[in-house]
């Protein structure tokens, strides 16, 4: 992505333009961000692919939670507070 709106406002006006759908996503932790365009099939797939992504990044994000590894990292490492 650029780092502004009117960037990348062109850059979605240019691709559909050129008949591409377009795709951002912008990562909740990291808040980086993307910015793609392509034929629909492919945005589409990216799509499925970045929803899968964070599904199972919630689903191992529990799974640490429920085994306690949601401490300090002393305790993830195994360190003298471990569980």
């Amino acid at each position: 992505m650029y780092d502004n709106m009117h960037d990348n406002q062109r850059f979605i006006d240019a691709a559909r333009a050129r008949g591409e759908d377009t795709f951002m996503y912008m990562d909740a932790k990291s808040g980086e961000c993307l910015l793609v365009s392509g034929n629909a099939a492919s945005i589409k797939l990216l799509s499925e692919i970045v929803d899968d992504y964070e599904m199972v990044c919630e689903v191992v994000e529990g799974i640490g939670l429920e085994i306690g590894l949601g401490g300090d990292d002393d305790t993830k490492r195994g360190g003298e507070h471990a569980n």
